[in-house]
Order: C-alpha cells, then sequence, then structure tokens
C-alpha cells in the first residue's frame, strides 16, 4: 500500500504487546493525527494501563479535515466537509471531551445552551438568532481524481488483515466529527476496556 493510502486511516497499534497477556500496557502508538487519532490519544492517555502514548502523523499539521482557524480577535472557526452534530450520544461524547470543552468555558453545561452561547459568541450575535443560510466557497473537495481506487484500497487493506471498522478515521464513507471521535474511543475500548 502507498504511504498515502496508509495516511488516510487512523490505526492503533500496540507497540508492547503485553496487554494481550493482562500484564499493563506501557506504550501504544496512534497512526494518524486526525480527529480519530486525537480522540485516541486522549481516551489512551486517560488510561491508567497506558504509561506512553506516541501520535504519529505524516503531515505538517494535526486534525485531518477538519481545520482549525484563529482569527486575530480570538475567534476560532472550524473548516471542512464535516459537521459536529450535538445530538444523541455520540454528540454528547464529542461535547463531553476535554480538549472539544475548553474552547469556550470551564465547565461544560446542557449541550444545547453551550451551542447557542458559542454560535452567538462565534459570530457576534446580539441574541437566539431563527435560522441560518451558509455559504460554502473553496471547500475541500471530497471526490477527485482516482478518489474510488484510493477507497477500494482502503477498504481491501481492512478487509484482508481483519481490521475492526472502529480503526478506521473518517475517509471511510464520509461521516460526520463526532462518529470519528466516537470511533476513537471505541478503538480504545476494544484494546482495554471501557474507558472513563
Amino acid at each position: 500500500m502507498c504511504p498515502k493510502t496508509a495516511r488516510a486511516f487512523t490505526l492503533v497499534t500496540l507497540l508492547d504487546f503485553t496487554c494481550v497477556c493482562s500484564w499493563p500496557m506501557r506504550t501504544v502508538a496512534v497512526l494518524g493525527g486526525g480527529i480519530g487519532g486525537l480522540a485516541a490519544s486522549y481516551y489512551l492517555c486517560k488510561s491508567p494501563q497506558v504509561t506512553k502514548v506516541i501520535l504519529l502523523e505524516a503531515s505538517s499539521r494535526f486534525g485531518g479535515w477538519l481545520w482549525s482557524t484563529r482569527r486575530s480577535d480570538g475567534a476560532v472557526f472550524e473548516h471542512g466537509p464535516r459537521g459536529i452534530r450535538p445530538a444523541g450520544a455520540v454528540g454528547s461524547n464529542t461535547l463531553n471531551m476535554l480538549w472539544f470543552c475548553t474552547l469556550y468555558c470551564s465547565a461544560c453545561i446542557d449541550a444545547n445552551r453551550w451551542l447557542l452561547c458559542a454560535v452567538i459568541i462565534l459570530f457576534g450575535l446580539d441574541s437566539a438568532f431563527s435560522g441560518c443560510l451558509t455559504f460554502l466557497c473553496d471547500c475541500i473537495p471530497q471526490y477527485y481524481e482516482g478518489h474510488f481506487q484510493r477507497v477500494e484500497s482502503m477498504r481491501g487493506f481492512i478487509r484482508n488483515n481483519n481490521l475492526a471498522l472502529s480503526l478506521t478515521g473518517s475517509c471511510y464513507d464520509g461521516v460526520s466529527v463526532n462518529d470519528v471521535i466516537f470511533s476513537g474511543r471505541t478503538a480504545v475500548e476494544e484494546l482495554l476496556g471501557t474507558v472513563v
């Protein structure tokens, strides 16, 4: 498999296989610094079984397809083809992650109220709004020449190596950021059991 295809999904790899023998695991490497890799690293760091987490990313930045821009006035804007949905257990998991919550508040509050406050602050609104119209310009195209072959190559690698789908990141079938974060947590739980 070419290096670009290998980078297209997140894979949690054990460097110390002592976990299989019920001994404490020491070092875990997470391949890929996209949202799934960052989430897996977050949950691995919370585990008492892991003493060291190594996050490997081939590109010059972390975050995968989600890109943040911080303006000079401190406002943070998220870019990319994926969205954050606050509904359900997957959305709740996203909102409860420390690195996500600390962007705007020191303690997480009711998810709907918290999101409304964040939107009001980000867009400089005076009060609640009744609707939203968004124009997307210069977006990263999801499909390009050769995209199908790359996806098929990834699926073949996953199938041939009997990998769990929870070990794949956002490039697999176009899921939202919440789903990728949740898949990072699921991958860690499959290795270590329930995480805090």
